[in-house]
């Protein structure tokens, strides 16, 4: 992404993309630590969706969890480049755990059926693919 439109005042969650590139554990406290300065994540917990490239919907994940106090929800994600999300159970789990997460804690969201996500605020970071996301209206088919 280029450009980033700060709305953090509206938010009230915080999702945190972040691809697995190498240990599942290392990627995870890279990314919160490129994030840890910002103000948001000292007043909101995060959401972290844990992005796993592959072209194999049933693919079997190591049984590796991270706890760490920012983090109010983490999930598995399967994605393949230039296919995006994988369309299989794991994912369909995942979108209903956040949403899930979405409702019970954050009632500023309204998750809606849509087909297409709309990010309010968006930023890039230099490490990886990283993307953290807020103000959202989500639906994986």
């Amino acid at each position: 992404l280029d450009k980033a439109t700060d709305h953090t005042g509206e938010s009230s969650v915080a999702i945190l993309f972040c691809p697995i590139t190498s240990r599942f554990e290392t990627d995870i406290s890279a990314a919160l630590s490129d994030t840890a300065g910002k103000t948001y994540l000292q007043r909101h917990k995060v959401i972290v969706v844990a992005m796993h490239h592959t072209f194999d919907p049933d693919y079997t994940l190591p049984n590796s969890r991270v706890a760490m106090a920012p983090i109010a929800l983490l999930v598995d994600c399967l994605f393949y480049e230039g296919e995006g999300l994988l369309r299989c159970d794991r994912n369909k789990k995942a979108y209903q755990a956040v949403r899930k997460e979405v409702i019970t804690r954050y009632t500023l969201f309204s998750l809606k059926n849509e087909k297409s996500a709309l990010w309010a605020w968006t930023s890039h970071t230099g490490h990886g693919n990283l993307l953290l996301c807020m103000c959202m209206t989500i639906k994986f088919d």
